[in-house]
């Protein structure tokens, strides 16, 4: 069903097609949040003539730009300044005016030709855009369990090492653009060759960043790739760990640092044979996104 331009009072939000009959319910008016746009619209450019696109946006806080980006048609165009919105028609109402218009997303053509004669030609009907709003939030809570409070992750396949070669730690190589004010966690799952359960029966373990921590990307356009390093934190930095009822992996002092965790059933097992990781990425504001280019595990042996 769509409703253009509709004016009213619907009871309870609901709404019914006088022709097709078909009923809906209105239960929230909402604003998409928008960090990438990619304008559609059909142009024929005839010899000497030229068109440009530029787009005027809306902040999250309800503020309309002044000025004008310039985008291409058909391509990605992102907002790296800042988490843009696009307000619901009745919302907008509420925004400041900017050159007399309150509209929360315009685009603005604009015609040029060398012949009197000769006109560049843009389809508005067929015109159409995708909004696309980048899913990442700043909450790793309970992210060694499946599922946690992240809007962002990457799970790997699970990985079953030859027989005999069972390891006893793991560096994991990372090369990655990773702005200010983001974050990449990096997690492991182990299972021991003995161990009777399943590796989705383990809990993640966070891995500890072994590249230094004020490492960040510079720039806004991803091309700045550095490579992290993360690797299984000491014992040290979970004392107890094989007495908790959690199964998290340490490196165990007590046995030559090889990597050790406790199951379920309260068993120790140090080594594993088959492991998987999980990526987690987490940011200050959508507009920052990090990327993970390539990912490296290497399984050790002492």
């Amino acid at each position: 069903m769509h409703l253009s331009s509709s004016a009213g009072g619907f009871a309870n939000g609901y709404v019914r097609g006088q022709t097709s009959g078909g009923s809906a319910r209105v239960v929230s008016v909402d604003n998409l949040v928008m960090n990438t746009l990619v304008p559609k619209v059909p142009v024929i450019k005839h010899a000497n003539t030229t068109v440009s696109f530029a787009v005027r946006s809306t902040s999250t806080g309800g503020t309309i730009s002044s000025g004008w980006k310039a985008v291409q048609i058909g391509d990605d165009n992102t907002f790296f300044d800042g988490e843009k919105k696009v307000y619901s028609y009745s919302n907008e109402s509420s925004l400041s005016a900017v050159n007399g218009s309150t509209k929360s997303l315009v685009l603005r053509a604009t015609l040029t030709s060398n012949n009197d004669y000769v006109s560049p030609v843009v389809d508005l009907s067929r015109a159409n855009m995708l909004a696309i709003e980048n899913l990442i939030n700043n909450d790793a809570t309970d992210e060694h369990k499946t599922y946690g409070n992240a809007e962002m992750r990457y799970f790997s396949k699970p990985v079953t090492l030859a027989d005999g070669q069972d390891a006893e730690d793991m560096i994991v190589y990372m090369d990655a653009y990773k702005p200010v004010n983001s974050d990449i966690k990096v997690y492991a799952r182990l299972l021991n060759a003995e161990d009777g359960e399943t590796l989705e029966d383990k809990d993640f373990t966070l891995m500890t960043q072994i590249t230094a921590s004020n490492t960040f990307s510079s720039g806004l356009d991803g091309t700045d790739v550095k490579e992290f390093q993360f690797g299984f934190s000491a014992n040290t930095n979970g004392q107890g760990f094989l007495t908790s009822a959690n199964n998290f992996a340490r490196l165990n002092s007590a046995n030559s640092n090889v990597v050790a965790y406790r199951g379920t059933d309260g068993s120790i097992y140090h080594t594993y044979k088959t492991f998987a990781l999980k990526i987690v990425m987490t940011s200050a504001g959508t507009h920052i996104v990090p990327k993970v280019t390539n990912i490296r595990a290497v399984a050790l042996q002492k």
